[in-house]
């Protein structure tokens, strides 16, 4: 039997025709991945290996690099002003006068901290046929996201028990494969991972980006999705630029696992004149 997965916690679009063209593909049909291989072709078919998979959704993923430039500053501002100016204060003035500067970089501090975090989303995604579904939830489980279809994406509160719409930004529904198309680059680390980058815009090669990391045996590791947003201010011909990213982390792929649903979304779906998932060997309702 199956395992459930509601219990289990983890470490932290264009859709293309030639993407319905595939049966499903074992990862042990892959051939080694080398230069004289078509490498679009490869990641579709690297895409149809994928049944079913239990993984983490990033929406906006910032890397540790980035998290770091902007935290480790403060927090060695936070050290200065709490360990010596504060200390400093106190003799000179008393009690009164230090909590001053000690409030105003703890609250900047402590800004910049959930400015500057990733939020994951626990996930389940599964396939069957051209049909896929996905569902999402926080490890807090306050709620989950059964997202299907085309743009048919509805949140369940667990406390409140209701459904509703949601606009959310989650995953594509071939899971950024289908941006492995263009201008594509192959590296391989000294520990066997292979990287596979695509840049799909040949006039700003880095407005839309898609990386994807295999393991030695062709295993999808993760894969990033990166877009580049230009912005024009009003009233100004000046422009700004920032980059979102999107990242999917592959925890387990094809394993023995289900995952559960409250069977009040039938009756939700039954209401809003809405075809449900069915329920199957992923997908459970109770």
């Amino acid at each position: 039997m199956k395992k459930d997965l509601k219990d289990r916690e983890i470490m932290p679009e264009g859709v293309y025709s030639d993407y319905e063209d595939y049966e499903d593909i074992d990862f042990n049909d892959l051939k080694p991945l080398d230069e004289n291989q078509e490498i679009g072709d490869f990641a579709r078919k690297c895409y149809y290996t994928i049944d079913s998979f239990y993984g983490v959704f990033y929406d906006n993923y910032q890397k540790l690099s980035k998290l770091l430039c902007f935290r480790v500053p403060f927090t060695l501002i936070w050290i200065g002003v709490v360990f010596f100016l504060c200390p400093f204060v106190y003799k000179q003035s008393g009690l009164w006068l230090p909590l001053f500067p000690f409030a105003v970089v703890t609250f900047m501090t402590i800004g910049v901290y959930c400015m500057f975090r990733n939020k994951p989303l626990q996930m389940f995604y599964y396939r069957t046929g051209n049909k896929s579904v996905a569902v999402y939830w926080k490890k807090n489980k306050k709620y989950l996201i059964v997202h299907f279809g085309t743009k048919q994406q509805f949140k369940y509160y667990f406390k409140e028990q209701i459904w509703e719409e949601c606009d959310e930004d989650l995953s594509s529904r071939k899971l950024y494969f289908n941006h492995i198309k263009d201008n594509i680059s192959v590296k391989k680390s000294k520990k066997g991972i292979t990287t596979i980058t695509a840049r799909n815009n040949k006039k700003h090669p880095k407005w839309i980006t898609a990386k994807l990391n295999l393991s030695e045996n062709n295993t999808p590791l993760d894969i990033e999705f990166s877009r580049t947003v230009v912005s024009y201010r009003s009233n100004s011909f000046s422009k700004g630029e920032f980059t979102s990213t999107n990242r999917l982390e592959f925890v387990e792929i094809n394993s023995d696992r289900f995952i559960e649903i409250p069977k009040s979304f039938v009756t939700y779906c039954a209401k809003n004149n809405i075809e449900a998932p069915e329920e199957n060997e992923f997908l459970h309702y109770v």
